[in-house]
């Protein structure tokens, strides 16, 4: 017999839903509210266009069918792909048909195409076997909720395609904690000292799956985005779309911003809502990356208006109804940047978009091993490039060479050890990658303008 593994087409529809149908009876006997378990023929060809759904065929009868979505079901809790449907002919089960679907999916798609570091997947809590399939497959529960609609906890299990990718996720992706996890929207203002809630402040290298809106108020900062600097002023704000590398760093020793994070879902109303498919995705699934705003036009002054209420609002927040006003404000200010811009002027290239993903592979390898004698050739290699285009990457990007970065990463780490342990100035150097103790003093006060003993004692008065 010969099995054959393709994207499912539109004319599949019919012959998808009949597998469906009969694989999810038990589904339908425990009266769990699955979709996949009444799907109309309708439904499936909705899902075939929308989604990466797979099939495979055996002797050129489809045998199989696995759908995912890159955009995540869960996307409010993990931007990590999402297996939506999965089932094998009833008449064909117990040939290991589903796995050899699963694991080539997992494999030749997420993973290689994608470069997808885990894949989610969730099951109900009351199905007798199917948590314990997926766990025999590699996955595991990392959370479990109930979706109030009847089925009773459901199980979020994950699977790691590749520990080492996934690590270099990891480092580099801000988990954002709301203050309330019911309103998940939250205004970090960043200052020289602090960033209040707590996150990421200046000279912090990092992206997050939430969109933002930074409103500088007061002084000057520069906003790296795929290597592109913009000096902003108090006054001028930027929009950052998720999943986008960027960077702020002070040009004035006062100056602060505001930073408003908050999940696409807040513009759309109810998921496979006609504003989600139209005014939100369509842009927050392409390579449009930022869009500064200054008050050069009528609507981009409308659009600094609203941040300074928004700002105003958070700052008096817990009048009553204050959540309907912040989301009511948010969707005027996105409906009006999109209304006013183009895609064609304002999306970046796909080499840009590479360039951004050989970045985030390198500088994750210098996070996992800065404190390694690590070479120029280990750099490079991380992101399979030359050592000559690795540079240009580093330059072009972010402005610095390899060796620049690595320097300024291990100081980094060695301030966060001065000021949470007692071990020596020599064994910080040491820990954190310097061989020799005065390379590290001399850089150290390159950095901070301080020796380390300096910062320690600063600190500790």
């Amino acid at each position: 017999m010969s099995d054959t593994i393709r994207l499912a087409a539109a004319e599949d529809a019919a012959t998808v839903r009949d597998i469906l149908f009969r694989a999810y009876e038990p589904i339908r006997k425990l009266e769990l509210k699955w979709p996949a378990a009444n799907a109309t023929a309708e439904l499936v060809a909705a899902n075939i266009q929308r989604n990466e759904c797979y099939v495979l065929e055996q002797d050129g009868e489809i045998a199989a069918t696995l759908t995912y979505s890159l955009e995540g079901e869960v996307r409010d809790v993990t931007a990590l792909p999402f297996i939506k449907w999965f089932a094998v002919d009833p008449l064909l089960q117990a040939r290991g048909l589903g796995s050899k679907l699963m694991d080539w999916v997992e494999r030749s798609v997420l993973l290689e195409q994608h470069r997808a570091p885990a894949v989610t997947l969730a099951t109900a809590a009351r199905h007798p076997w199917l948590a314990d399939m997926y766990r025999r497959n590699g996955y595991a529960s990392i959370l479990d909720f109930d979706p109030k609609n009847g089925d009773g906890v459901m199980h979020l299990m994950r699977k790691i395609l590749d520990p080492a990718l996934y690590e270099e996720y990891i480092l580099l992706h801000e988990q954002n904690f709301y203050p309330d996890a019911s309103f998940p929207y939250a205004m970090y203002t960043v200052t020289s000292f602090s960033c209040i809630p707590k996150g990421r402040g200046f000279n912090e290298l990092h992206w997050h799956d939430e969109l933002q809106f930074t409103l500088v108020t007061k002084g000057k900062i520069f906003i790296q985005v795929n290597g592109v600097t913009h000096e902003l002023k108090a006054g001028h704000a930027i929009f950052i779309n998720k999943g986008v590398l960027h960077i702020s760093k002070q040009f004035d020793k006062n100056s602060e911003y505001v930073s408003f994070n908050f999940p696409e879902k807040l513009l759309t109303f109810y998921s496979d809502s006609h504003m989600e498919k139209n005014y939100v995705l369509p842009y927050t699934n392409s390579l449009f990356f930022s869009l500064v705003i200054r008050p050069e036009t009528e609507w981009q002054s409308i659009m600094l208006e609203l941040l300074w209420r928004l700002k105003n609002k958070f700052d008096l927040k817990g009048s009553w109804g204050w959540e309907y006003e912040v989301s009511i404000m948010t969707v005027q200010l996105w409906l009006t940047m999109i209304t006013n811009i183009s895609m064609a002027s304002v999306e970046s290239t796909k080499y840009i978009k590479q360039q951004q993903e050989r970045i985030q592979l390198m500088i994750s390898y210098i996070h996992q091993n800065y404190f390694s004698n690590l070479s120029l050739q280990e750099i490079a290699e991380s992101a399979h490039l030359s050592i000559s285009e690795c540079t240009r990457s580093f330059k072009k990007t972010l402005h610095t060479t390899p060796y620049d970065y690595l320097i300024k990463y291990r100081i980094k780490k060695s301030a966060e050890l001065l000021n949470s342990t007692e071990q020596t100035i020599t064994e910080i150097a040491s820990k954190v990658g310097f061989n020799h103790v005065n390379h590290f003093i001399q850089s150290f006060k390159k950095q901070y303008n301080k020796t380390p003993k300096e910062y320690r004692s600063l600190k500790i008065d």
